[in-house]
């Protein structure tokens, strides 16, 4: 759970700090393949412990 915790909080400052998509950025791919992955982790790990994840915060 402190692993799940600690990848959130992580996720949460690179998003709030960092633009995701930015037209003519060659880094922005990179941004969302990080945005896809972190996902499916967060995903993965809420239904190894039965929490269901909401689809949109």
């Amino acid at each position: 759970m402190t692993y799940l915790f600690e990848l959130a909080q992580m996720f949460n400052s690179f998003y709030a700090s960092t633009p995701i998509v930015v037209e003519g950025d060659d880094l922005s791919e990179h941004r969302l393949a990080i945005t896809e992955s972190v996902t499916k982790v967060i995903k993965k790990a809420l239904y190894l412990l039965a929490v269901e994840a909401p689809e949109r915060m």
